[in-house]
């Protein structure tokens, strides 16, 4: 049965490659799991909305300066929009493969790599569905 609710948490995998560190040349994939809360059409609209305001700033003055202040704004944004979302995961340690905990300060670092970041997004994009259709599905 189908249920309805108002806030749609669930689970999902996030896999990222990083440069191996005992094999020269070669990625290793790495898996881990988000708790994510899918947000509703309303606040993506308004979410697209907002972020796409900060991209017209640099189309109206593509001035280094200006494109510079932009990416910050950026970055900001989407490290707020990541925050959002995320509401927790499993899979992570730290260097002494202890379980890392998630925390906002955790997730700052988590995402200060943008290979992470790039499979997150991804991630989100498949729970919601946007990629089935690359998928073939």
């Amino acid at each position: 049965m189908f249920k309805v609710v108002d806030q749609l948490i669930c689970w999902w995998p996030v896999t990222v490659e990083e440069p191996s560190p005992a094999k020269v040349g070669q990625m290793v994939e790495y898996e881990f799991e988000i708790r994510l809360e899918l947000m509703s059409r309303d606040e993506t609209k308004a979410q697209d909305e907002a972020r796409q305001a900060i991209l017209d700033r640099a189309i109206a003055n593509s001035s280094e300066a200006n494109l510079r202040a932009v990416k910050k704004e950026l970055d900001a944004f989407d490290d707020a929009s990541f925050a959002r979302v995320i509401l927790g995961w499993r899979g992570i340690v730290d260097a002494d493969d202890q379980e890392l905990p998630f925390s906002k300060t955790a997730l700052g670092l988590v995402l200060r790599r943008d290979h992470i970041r790039k499979g997150i997004a991804r991630a989100y994009r498949e729970a919601i569905g946007e990629d089935k259709a690359r998928l073939g599905n």
